[in-house]
């Protein structure tokens, strides 16, 4: 199924942002136009009344004829945006999901190098991946999980950031054994999810709870518009063509 259809609420997390296409040459650099880019509140931190009033506040500006009136209500959500982040900074997630099959000319965008970039350095840690307990078959799963601190001097606020991928119906938290795995010559299809989270939290502890309790809810919901990798072993709903596996450590 699409990607569009992921739940608007997950358990305790809703969504408050608009889905929206990317502009067309960022989703050219994407390479796919399967994917969902959104924000997710916490109704425990913030409140029904606030996720409803980001809701209907949102469904007002897509409404809105009259450009003037629709910039003043996007600046009104902006206002409530910010103030709920400073007073509940552990309450919102970004969430990014992207689907690859086809010849893919790259992994998706992995914030290992993305966010280097844009100015962030990652903090020193004992180990850039985790193991959480966000497996829909109730067990740990790997992920990829960095914090990182802005370098710029402009003073930006800290990202952390956990991603890891499904590939061919196993998950895996690197590109290399993404690519490895796709690289099965006696398999005739391929296809390749990443899930990517981030917070703006400095502390990795909170980071990680705040993460994988949001995970929790994500994974089975994301593995569910999922090909089917057994039905597509036997031969039913296969991916059109086997992706581009030589391509998947460029970035």
């Amino acid at each position: 199924e699409s990607l569009a259809t992921l739940p608007r609420d997950l358990g305790d997390w809703k969504q408050i942002s608009q889905d929206k296409p990317l502009d067309a040459d960022i989703e050219h650099e994407l390479g796919t136009d399967q994917y969902v880019f959104r924000e997710y509140a916490d109704e425990r931190k913030v409140g029904a009344a606030t996720i409803q009033q980001m809701r209907d506040l949102r469904a007002a500006i897509l409404r809105e004829r009259i450009e003037e009136e629709a910039v003043r209500m996007e600046k009104d959500w902006t206002r409530l945006y910010s103030q709920m982040r400073m007073d509940h900074p552990e309450s919102v997630v970004n969430l990014a999901v992207t689907y690859y099959t086809g010849m893919v000319d790259t992994v998706a965008h992995v914030p290992d190098r993305c966010v280097v970039a844009d100015g962030y350095e990652p903090k020193p840690s004992d180990s850039d991946y985790a193991d959480w307990k966000i497996s829909p078959a109730g067990g740990t799963m790997r992920v990829r999980f960095i914090n990182y601190e802005d370098q710029t001097g402009a003073r930006r606020m800290p990202r952390s950031i956990a991603y890891f991928f499904q590939v061919n119906g196993d998950y895996e938290a690197s590109p290399l054994d993404v690519r490895r795995k796709l690289q099965n010559l006696l398999q005739r299809h391929g296809y390749y999810a990443k899930v990517e989270v981030m917070t703006l939290l400095d502390d990795r502890n909170k980071s990680e709870t705040v993460m994988s309790d949001f995970l929790s809810q994500v994974v089975p919901a994301v593995e569910g518009l999922l090909p089917d990798w057994q039905a597509v072993v036997r031969g039913a709903n296969a991916p059109s063509k086997p992706v581009d596996a030589e391509a998947l450590t460029q970035r």
